[in-house]
């Protein structure tokens, strides 16, 4: 981002435990979906990229 954050969606086991909604205080019908974890990164923190080309994934089929 421009402010230099990083942020990323997860759904892990617990977000659908009672324990969770209990906590967020959902009502009986409600749940909650994930948790979006926002931050500023540590500079050391990026993984190294291992994606190919896109070229060699994808196969376009004509008429």
């Amino acid at each position: 981002s421009a402010l230099g954050m990083a942020a990323f969606w997860s759904s892990p086991p617990i977000v659908y435990s009672d324990e969770m909604r209990e906590w967020s205080g959902l009502r009986d019908k409600g749940r909650c979906l994930g948790i979006f974890y926002v931050g500023w990164p540590r500079s050391d923190a990026w993984p190294e990229g291992t994606r190919g080309d896109m070229a060699s994934k994808v196969i376009w089929e004509s008429e």
